[in-house]
């Protein structure tokens, strides 16, 4: 339960520099102000004096103030700061953040603070919450490396999430082991999950089945090699002989030139 406070001014964050000149930021509960003030003639009264003073006026001591009426923030360069609640939108809007920021890094080397929120948006873009990152292979190996080395791996056959492999079939027979996630890709490409088989209709077409439904699609009509219309017309020969003086000529004529 946060203290009822009523007609307080905060005295927080007493610096003490070399030359005893004390520096402070004074916060109101009633106007909800913050006021920096910097004089050199409170070192002449001490601390406890000058705090004094001050209570009879209003304001009260760091010491004094509830822990739950302070509030972190956090700069997207790294730096921290504490304020009472109810200047945290003041300091939100000077891109100050109730969220610690997040260090991403580029495969280049480069690195970036950002807000939490915007996390997702830097990885689309490339960027990584880590300066390692974990390869899997597709044996079930897994390996830490740093960014800079991920498109090596990436080439060499690893993965940046774990896999699991799945073999692909195609119709000529051949076989396939892939990542689960690139199953989809090489289905758009004619591989299949399962065995398959082409196979032909007598009007020309074909199609691929699975090998388990080939026998029912044999019964009804189709083939295992393509289908060949021979049609052939054997010539009949006729022979005909012509007789001229002194020859003769023994002429072949098919049916189609009678």
């Amino acid at each position: 339960m946060r203290k009822s406070i009523t007609s307080a001014v905060l005295a927080v964050c007493i610096l003490l520099s070399a030359n005893s000149v004390f520096a402070l930021n004074l916060y109101n509960y009633t106007t909800k102000v913050e006021l920096y003030l910097n004089d050199e003639g409170w070192s002449e009264k001490g601390l406890e004096t000058y705090k004094s003073e001050r209570r009879e006026e209003g304001f009260i001591p760091e010491d004094e103030i509830p822990a739950e009426d302070w509030v972190t923030l956090y700069s997207a360069d790294g730096r921290t700061m504490k304020t009472v609640y109810f200047l945290v939108d003041t300091y939100k809007n000077l891109g100050w953040t109730l969220a610690k920021p997040v260090t991403m890094y580029a495969s280049d080397g480069r690195t970036v603070s950002v807000l939490e929120s915007e996390v997702e948006d830097y990885k689309k873009a490339g960027w990584y919450v880590n300066s390692e990152v974990t390869m899997y292979s597709l044996d079930g190996r897994s390996v830490s490396v740093p960014i800079s080395e991920i498109n090596e791996y990436k080439r060499a056959g690893w993965y940046e999430t774990k896999v699991t492999p799945v073999t692909m079939y195609a119709p000529d027979g051949r076989t396939l082991s892939v990542a689960d996630i690139e199953v989809e890709d090489y289905k758009k490409v004619g591989w299949y999950e399962v065995p398959v088989q082409t196979l032909y209709a007598p009007d020309g077409r074909s199609a691929v089945f699975a090998k388990t439904e080939v026998d029912t699609q044999l019964s009804v009509g189709w083939y295992t090699e393509p289908f060949v219309m021979m049609l052939s017309s054997p010539l009949l020969e006729l022979r005909r002989e012509v007789r001229f003086w002194p020859l003769t000529i023994s002429t072949s004529l098919s049916r189609e030139s009678q």
